[in-house]
């Protein structure tokens, strides 16, 4: 069941059996296996096809560009942040502080 607030582009390709979560963005040249199940405001961008019984939790993100901060301030002009931003990532090492000696 595809709930009626989420949006579907006409060219993915879902199996009828998958659950989709309302606010959900479903891209084109996406394919969903039958029985999966994907959560409230994901977004699924293609091309990216997920198999059977696939479970995607809310607020998910799959085949966009990871998002980081250095990426941000490079569109503001600086080019001293270098740590993540993204949730589905591990931080950069090199935002880490140093070890004390």
């Amino acid at each position: 069941m595809i709930d009626p607030r989420a949006i579907v582009d006409p060219g993915a390709e879902i199996d009828p059996s998958v659950e989709i979560g309302p606010f959900t963005v479903i891209g084109a040249g996406v394919r969903i296996g039958a029985g999966s199940w994907i959560g409230s405001h994901a977004v699924i961008k293609g091309p990216t096809t997920l198999g059977r019984e696939t479970r995607v939790f809310q607020f998910a993100s799959i085949g966009t560009p990871r998002r980081t901060a250095s990426t941000q301030a490079n569109r503001r002009g600086s080019k001293s942040a270098t740590a993540t931003c993204s949730a589905n990532s591990a931080p950069s090492t090199a935002a880490r502080p140093a070890a004390a000696p």
